[in-house]
């Protein structure tokens, strides 16, 4: 029995942590350089905004001197990555692609255009 209520304990741990079946991520997140405190956030950051699921994603970059979103210019999650195209496709070429991957309790990822890794290492965390 102790078995039997310590594993469910682990999974329900599990699942929180993770967005739900839906690919819910809606929410406030803070995104952050790779090497940055989760806890003691620092001031040199962006805040972003989801809303939605999976099927009906948007997503904005919050001012945070007016509270005002600007809104992401592309969003997609298919349940484990994310891909965020913060600027607009200008003449047939597109910007560079935040390319995120869910772990554990946060996305990680980098820049990219096309296939090629683009700066250091970035984290999204809740807020």
């Amino acid at each position: 029995m102790k078995f039997f209520l310590a594993a469910v304990v682990f999974v329900t741990a599990l699942m929180a942590q993770a967005p739900n079946p839906s690919g819910s991520i809606a929410g406030k997140w803070h995104l952050l350089q790779g090497s940055d405190d989760e806890i003691n956030i620092p001031h040199h950051r962006v805040d972003l905004v989801f809303r939605g699921g999976q099927n009906a994603l948007s997503g904005a970059v919050i001012n945070r001197t007016t509270g005002g979103d600007i809104p992401l210019a592309g969003i997609r999650f298919d349940g484990n990555i994310l891909t965020l195209q913060m600027g607009p496709t200008i003449q047939g070429s597109l910007p560079p692609m935040l390319t995120m991957t869910w772990k554990g309790n946060k996305f990680e990822g980098r820049w990219m255009r096309g296939t090629t890794e683009i700066g250091p290492m970035f984290k999204l965390v809740r807020f």
